[in-house]
């Protein structure tokens, strides 16, 4: 993957991740200048509406993403970068 115009453009894809992403933000959070994927997994209801329902943390391992943590079962929506880059924000719905 790679950025270009604030968005972002396969350079070529592999196996598709686990569940469909909802959301997703790239960001470098841990400070090691390698960016983080943080995605709002889910699943699609019978309206093609994607139901946020975890929130999980991918990592590039040079061939596809692998998984480093996925959170408790949840409902999830609104995923927004905090101005410090190094954070986020998360909705969570009851």
């Amino acid at each position: 993957m790679r950025f270009a115009a604030d968005t972002v453009r396969p350079l070529w894809q592999s196996s598709n991740l686990e569940k469909p992403n909802c959301e997703f933000l790239f960001s470098d959070f841990d400070g090691d200048k390698k960016p983080e994927l943080i995605v709002i997994e889910g699943e699609y209801d019978d309206k093609y509406i994607c139901r946020g329902e975890y929130l999980a943390l991918w990592r590039w391992n040079g061939w596809g993403f692998a998984n480093e943590w996925r959170g408790a079962a949840g409902r999830f929506a609104k995923l927004k970068l905090a101005e410090d880059g190094r954070s986020f924000s998360v909705t969570t719905k009851n």
